[in-house]
């Protein structure tokens, strides 16, 4: 295997090497397309505006008239704040004086032993030892057990529990697969860079990056700064409806709480404030990223014409987000790594209707036992993303449509044989089309033929095990081609996403009976032909935490729909087009 050296000359990515960031109509008009959409296909990002350069990121919309400002992060910015009921009331007349207030609370990891240490009843001469609020009440309404409960974020949150995990990477409206794919693998297999790159003091945060220095021809380290007030979505009232970049992971159980008892009007209220470590690291790392690029660009300098300028085509300034909007994953390691990076390579991922998965894609299997561990010299950590461009996915999907016609068996389906052909001709009309926008709109009808093939109850077999699986594998292409323009949800079933990058987490290598296959590089000329395709998997992971296939509507397969999920190898081969990986040392 040949590594691409992580020298600062190497050209830049071309668009054929990018993922995230594109959508309908602008599709590649020739060639394979390593490009993304990042977002759903709502959000402008043309006007991304100055969301992370100013208090007031002005100009930067979502498509339907929302503006952004930056906020510092609260409980709604989260993507799992869990509601809790009312607390109940009794009415009965008492004098209540308050021994913890909102002013003075009780500050306890769990909770009072009873409401006593919170307020005292007085007896008629009204009088208590302690100072504070006394007031005649009508009504209680709370206990310790029901408290009015407000969810707060830890002002000390960086991490929930000792450190980063991959369940903290939520990627938001921000075409950026590419780097949080990245980040998913850093965190998986080398959760120290993470924690090593971030301090903080208050609300201040130094992350540590890298940029290409051309004075000394070398990666070195550079702080970026940045506070924790995040780009929000807002209405023209002011309300907030959402960030814009990544959201964030938070505890299950609060780290402490703050307990008091609180006069409205004639009623007195038991109040629990609870204060839940958030994981923030990732959208802070996501906020520096935006920022580095604004300094220095997107590679930090290292590659001569980027694929996103700092500048507008009228010479505005570009803001971060916007620059990091699609990129390429293997380009990623040097910026988080530096010259620590040891190697960095895009290599292709081989697909035919009915052909040999694991024979043509020996080098994936090679990288695969990489990720493992296999042959990587010590104090080294390799590490691997996949996605499809969107015109491979379509490509494969005619092939796939060509080879499910020219069963012997399609003469018993006239009615779903004509749908194919007429997907056909709709592929050839876009393949053959030379401008841009036209293509375009030639693609969106290929997504909604794919779309009417694929959806349940419209052709039954495509869901069937007819075929030997043919049918189901053409489904996932339809699939993925009815998708084309989006990286999360959509509609009908669901596979992966083309133009969307994916962790790579780990594989199992099976043979056709199921047992393990022990392969490594000195064997692997032996073992080669017992991995079993169909029994292999590879265990990948979505950055955007959810979203995981379910061609069958049911929900994932192993029910917890948290962005991590298996691909047989066979399938892996038909839905990627390529693999980029590095080669660090840690």
């Amino acid at each position: 295997m040949e590594y691409q050296q992580s020298a600062p000359t190497q050209a830049p990515r071309s668009s054929s090497q990018q993922a995230g960031g594109q959508q309908f109509p602008a599709v590649q008009s020739t060639g394979p397309s390593r490009t993304g959409a990042g977002n759903a296909a709502s959000v402008d990002k043309a006007a991304l505006g100055t969301a992370i350069t100013g208090s007031n990121p002005a100009g930067y919309t979502d498509g339907q008239g929302n503006a952004t400002k930056d906020d510092a992060v609260d409980m709604t910015d989260g993507f799992n704040a869990q509601a809790r009921p009312d607390p109940f009331a009794v009415c009965r007349e008492a004098d209540v004086h308050i021994l913890h207030g909102e002013d003075g609370p009780l500050e306890l990891s769990g909770e009072p032993s009873s409401e006593s240490q919170l307020y005292e009843e007085l007896p008629p001469t009204r009088t208590s030892s302690a100072s504070g609020d006394t007031q005649t009440v009508s009504a209680f309404v709370g206990d310790i057990a029901n408290p009015y409960v407000s969810q707060k974020l830890d002002p000390s949150s960086v991490f929930v529990g000792t450190g980063p995990t991959v369940a903290d990477v939520h990627q938001g409206m921000v075409g950026d697969c590419y780097f949080l794919a990245v980040l998913g693998d850093v965190v998986s297999a080398d959760p120290g860079q993470i924690a090593g790159m971030i301090s903080a003091s208050g609300n201040s945060f130094s992350i540590r990056l890298h940029r290409f220095d051309s004075s000394s021809n070398a990666w070195v380290p550079v702080v970026i700064s940045v506070d924790d007030q995040l780009a929000q979505f807002t209405t023209n009232t002011g309300q907030e409806t959402g960030l814009v970049g990544s959201s964030f992971r938070i505890a299950s159980d609060p780290s402490y709480a703050k307990w008091y008892a609180k006069f409205h009007g004639t009623t007195l209220g038991v109040h629990q404030d609870s204060y839940y470590k958030a994981a923030i690291w990732a959208p802070l790392v996501e906020k520096a990223f935006a920022r580095y690029a604004e300094r220095f660009g997107q590679y930090g300098g290292a590659f001569t014409g980027d694929q996103h300028a700092q500048t507008d085509d009228n010479g505005a300034a570009l803001s971060g987000y916007k620059q990091i909007d699609g990129g390429s994953a293997d380009l990623v390691y040097n910026v988080i790594y530096g010259a620590a990076v040891q190697a960095h390579d895009t290599d292709d991922i081989q697909y035919a209707p009915g052909g040999d998965a694991v024979g043509t894609n020996r080098l994936l299997i090679e990288n695969l036992l990489r990720v493992q561990g296999e042959g990587v010299p010590e104090g080294q950590t390799f590490m691997m993303t996949m996605g499809c461009d969107t015109d491979e996915a379509v490509a494969r999907l005619d092939a796939q449509t060509a080879s499910t016609l020219a069963r012997p068996d399609m003469d018993n389906h006239p009615s779903f044989a004509r749908e194919l052909q007429f997907l056909r001709s709709r592929i050839s009309a876009w393949r053959g089309e030379g401008d841009a926008t036209k293509k375009g709109v030639l693609l969106e009808k290929v997504a909604k033929e794919a779309g009417a093939l694929v959806t349940p109850g419209n052709w039954p077999i495509l869901q069937s095990n007819q075929g030997g699986g043919d049918y189901k594998d053409l489904a996932e292409l339809l699939s993925m081609v009815m998708n084309a323009s989006i990286d999360h949800g959509g509609t009908g079933p669901l596979h992966t996403y083309a133009s969307h990058s994916y962790s790579v987490l780990g594989a199992t290598f099976l043979d056709a009976q199921g047992a393990a296959v022990s392969a490594n590089f000195a064997n692997l000329d032996t073992t080669l032909s017992q991995i079993d395709p169909l029994k292999s998997s590879v265990q990948l992971r979505n950055p955007h935490g959810t979203n995981e296939p379910d061609m069958e509507g049911d929900g994932p397969a192993d029910h917890q729909d948290d962005g991590v999920f298996s691909l047989n190898l066979e399938q892996v081969s038909r839905s990627f087009n390529f693999h980029q990986h590095g080669l660090v040392r840690t």
